[in-house]
């Protein structure tokens, strides 16, 4: 498993390599070319080669990225906000500790498989490149007891915090979403902040995508889950929750060429944004 999360990991940096070359860039990661590296490189050609939907992934990408990053500077640089610590599951080669004016008292805590942090802090010492904020690497596997890990690293449960799952909960299986879900929110302090993204049930039932997602899971990188109703999901574990598809107003900046269906239309394959507070 390991080994499919860093190359997910390295793709997901090239793909933000080649958005901040853009002079309409949403974003700019100075850092995402040398977490790539020419392995990420290759492998984003790859997968657009392979993937007949490759546009649409970039697109998606993007859009994703800008969202999340307004979003947690939203919440971390409120006045008087009390969110000052991160939690990223599965962080990946994720630089938001790095590249986003965040106030020096706030701590990135970085949760992934041991292999995917050691090879990210090796690229990082080759380049030299240290943090404006407190960043702390926790190796976890996610689908075992990484609550101890986060709280032996000093993460403090009566602290609000921004939890961050980006990239992540598709490639889970229900049971598993459910168990890491109620683990978040048995550490989540009232008033904790919530991001992730994930697509609709029918995401995995449509012909539209079973191209795409046949490719995905034959590089190892399969999809298995996904809900039509994520605000109801997320509030069976206690958090108040809004979503947002890419290419809505609040979710388009301008690069989102895809049409937005209703969701009232449950047949069509779709993505969410989901953000929510702890209650």
């Amino acid at each position: 498993m390991s080994q499919s999360l860093e190359v997910t990991a390295r793709w997901a940096a090239a793909q933000r390599a080649r958005e901040s070359q853009r002079p309409d860039r949403l974003f700019d990661d100075p850092l995402a070319t040398a977490l790539a590296g020419p392995e990420g490189a290759e492998m984003l050609r790859l997968s657009e080669l392979n993937n007949p939907r490759s546009k649409q992934t970039a697109e998606y990408m993007v859009v994703r990225t800008r969202f999340l990053d307004d979003f947690l500077l939203r919440t971390v640089n409120a006045p008087d906000s009390p969110r000052k610590q991160v939690v990223m599951l599965a962080a990946g080669m994720d630089t938001r500790a790095f590249r986003l004016p965040l106030p020096p008292d706030t701590v990135f805590y970085e949760l992934d498989q041991p292999a995917v942090l050691a090879l990210k802090q090796e690229l990082l010492q080759r380049i030299e490149a240290p943090a404006p904020v407190r960043r702390i690497p926790v190796a976890v596997d996610l689908l075992s007891d990484w609550i101890a890990a986060l709280e032996t690293a000093g993460f403090q449960r009566a602290r609000p915090a921004v939890w961050f799952l980006e990239g992540l909960l598709f490639y889970l299986k229900e049971p598993e979403v459910r168990r890491l879900l109620d683990g978040i929110s048995q550490c989540a302090a009232r008033h904790s902040a919530l991001a992730a993204d994930m697509i609709s049930a029918s995401f995995l039932t449509s012909p539209w995508t079973q191209a795409a997602l046949q490719s995905m899971k034959e590089r190892g990188m399969g999809w298995y889950w996904g809900t039509d109703d994520p605000e109801q999901f997320f509030g069976a574990f206690g958090w108040e929750a809004a979503a947002v598809q890419p290419g809505e107003e609040s979710a388009n900046f301008g690069r989102w060429s895809e049409p937005v269906f209703p969701r009232a239309q449950r047949e069509l394959p779709r993505s969410f944004f989901v953000t929510g507070e702890k209650v």
